[in-house]
């Protein structure tokens, strides 16, 4: 009979930050507040069309200090549920957008992986590249410096086509379509992939 698995844990030291050719993953700090509450205030529109949470988060710089702290908070956490990463320019350190490893199943090894880009810089293969690197960490063995994960799973709204193009430009199999799944302002009820 197989052994049951251990439960997932997270690294002692998160293997961060995560270096693209053009981006660099790491966790929010304080001194992004400024920046990711500008993205989200000037983008709020079209951020809203897929991203619920931009109608009431950010809504200050105060805010967005304080979702950048409770992020932080969260990856100090153990067991680890929910990782939220900045995208960043590897060059300049501007805030491009935010990826991560949300949903962790610790029983399963699985996470969920989400992302987002800010829209005067969609088209350019930023979210691609991010969430390569994002999962090649992630299924990367601890013992080689990664998160030891054992399973990702990509979850896009259908009606989003650049991030629907994310996971197909990686060669990530479609295993499934959720018929009705989420709640989308002024869709309805929409369907994830």
């Amino acid at each position: 009979m197989p052994a049951t698995p251990r439960p997932w844990t997270a690294p002692a030291t998160l293997p961060l930050p995560i270096d693209g050719p053009r981006v660099r993953l790491r966790l929010w700090e304080d001194a992004d507040a400024a920046a990711l509450f500008g993205i989200v205030d000037e983008h709020r529109a079209a951020l809203l069309e897929f991203l619920p949470w931009a109608e009431t988060s950010h809504r200050d710089v105060a805010d967005s200090w304080a979702i950048i702290d409770g992020m932080g908070a969260q990856a100090a956490t153990r067991p680890l549920g929910n990782l939220v990463l900045a995208i960043v320019d590897r060059q300049t350190g501007e805030p491009l957008g935010g990826t991560g490893l949300h949903r962790i199943d610790a029983a399963q090894h699985t996470a969920e992986i989400g992302y987002w880009i800010r829209p005067d810089r969609w088209g350019e293969g930023l979210c691609t590249e991010a969430t390569r690197h994002l999962i090649s960490a992630a299924l990367r063995p601890v013992a080689d410096g990664g998160f030891g994960l054992r399973r990702l799973i990509v979850v896009a709204a259908a009606a989003n086509v650049g991030s629907c193009r994310v996971p197909e430009k990686l060669g990530l199999r479609l295993e499934a379509s959720r018929v009705q799944a989420r709640w989308e302002r002024g869709r309805g009820w929409s369907d994830d992939r």
